[in-house]
């Protein structure tokens, strides 16, 4: 199986796969350091996290709502076309966003940001899978997911220190304007991520020859007693659950996490560090993706890796020391971007081509959808109640996608093993 299963490299991958993977490079970097310091600065303007938790919800709404577009966006105007209208619609709004600073106007151009980032984000995975062969899919993700990882780790340690340099430079201190200009900066370089994409053609045909997903498993004694229409239908509602979850659990802890690290006292510095050092971790599980899958089956792998930040995420509700939330960072990121990888690949092959789009774009919708509702729940707990209580809704959300993975999606993932 290992030989069949191709290490993230770039010479083995088409041409249109080595440009999106710069684009992503590209648009990510600058996406990490805006993601970075978003919520830093306004808690420099003032607002709290109660407030942050409510814009939030509206814009990963937004964010929903386009996502939910992107599949018949795509059918209609082709991935490729999706992904570059996608990035500079992006950058429009996240530059809109740093000359604001009014609640109301924080909202309406954070949300046309998002609308950009929707589409891209949604349609992403079906671009790879257009243009991918399935031999050659799961090193195509996983150089996908390196590159993110890479590219975030550039803008957070960039995005971290930038503003620090702006201040020195500016002699001014503690305010907002040098973390607004890199936010500006940084939806800069969103327009120029599609340069890469404009030189890509049509996909090619000849693009699904078949694959078992993991390792080999005897034959069910037992025909499936569904239609293939009916298991389609189960396997989009179970799909559906887990990324609602997953967004809960999400909602909980990653709008709030670098203004949980500022409380305790990191600079923007240091905060880019640590999520940098997040890059670094995902980066290399996702040189270990492949192998991951061969071994462990896809599913299971991806399950596992949900999962396992949750035990530390679970020791930070009882302490707290800085090294601690460090490593529950770095980890969580490490995890999550590998096993974006293994679900990525493993629904290109559960879903029939004819509603990948769809089910790509929908699941982004899900998990925005989630983290709209959400997140101000995540924001109102922690104001109240403190880090602890988001913490543990996290933890509980992971141990329910486990459950998930383990008992739905790894039957499913050897039984399209058999069927070959």
């Amino acid at each position: 199986m290992l030989d069949r299963l191709h290490m993230p490299r770039p010479g083995e991958q088409s041409s249109a796969i080595r440009r999106y993977t710069v684009m992503i490079f590209v648009l990510l970097t600058a996406f990490g350091a805006s993601d970075l310091l978003f919520n830093l600065y306004l808690t420099r303007l003032g607002y709290r996290e109660d407030f942050i938790g409510l814009v939030n919800a509206v814009t990963q709404l937004v964010w929903a709502v386009a996502a939910a577009m992107a599949g018949s966006l795509a059918h209609r105007w082709t991935s490729r076309r999706v992904l570059i209208v996608g990035a500079l619609v992006l950058g429009v709004g996240y530059a809109a966003r740093g000359f604001v600073t009014a609640p109301w106007l924080i909202i309406v151009t954070f949300s046309v940001g998002c609308i950009g980032g929707g589409w891209v984000f949604a349609i992403g995975m079906n671009y790879i899978a257009d243009y991918t062969t399935v031999a050659k899919r799961l090193g195509a993700i996983a150089l996908y997911t390196m590159a993110s990882s890479l590219s975030t780790t550039l803008g957070s340690i960039g995005g971290g220190w930038l503003p620090t340099l702006i201040e020195q430079i500016g002699g001014t201190r503690d305010g907002a304007g040098p973390i607004r200009l890199t936010l500006i900066l940084s939806a800069a370089i969103m327009f120029f991520s599609v340069l890469p994409l404009l030189g890509v053609g049509p996909p090619p045909e000849d693009v699904h020859a078949a694959m078992p997903l993991g390792p080999a498993v005897s034959t069910p004694r037992d025909p499936p007693r569904r239609t293939p229409a009916q298991q389609t239908r189960r396997d989009t509602s179970v799909y559906f659950i887990f990324a609602f979850v997953l967004a809960g659990g999400v909602a909980m802890i990653v709008p709030f996490y670098n203004v949980y690290l500022s409380r305790h006292g990191f600079s923007t510095g240091a905060i880019g560090i640590v999520y940098g050092g997040g890059g670094v971790c995902g980066a290399l599980f996702g040189l270990a993706v492949p192998a991951l899958g061969a071994r462990m089956g896809v599913a299971r792998g991806a399950g596992v890796l949900r999962a396992f930040p949750g035990l530390l995420f679970f020791a930070l509700i009882f302490a707290s020391p800085a090294w601690l939330a460090v490593v529950a960072h770095i980890c969580r990121r490490g995890c999550f971007d590998a096993s974006y990888a293994l679900e990525s690949n493993f629904t290109s092959r559960l879903f029939p081509a004819r509603i990948r789009a769809h089910v790509f774009a929908w699941r982004e919708a899900a998990l925005s959808l989630g983290i709209a509702l959400l997140s101000p729940v995540g924001g109102v707990l922690i104001v109240r109640f403190g880090y602890p209580a988001a913490f543990a809704a996290f933890t509980a959300a992971m141990v329910i996608i486990l459950v998930l993975f383990l008992c739905y999606f790894v039957p499913r993932e050897r039984h399209l093993a058999v069927r070959g």
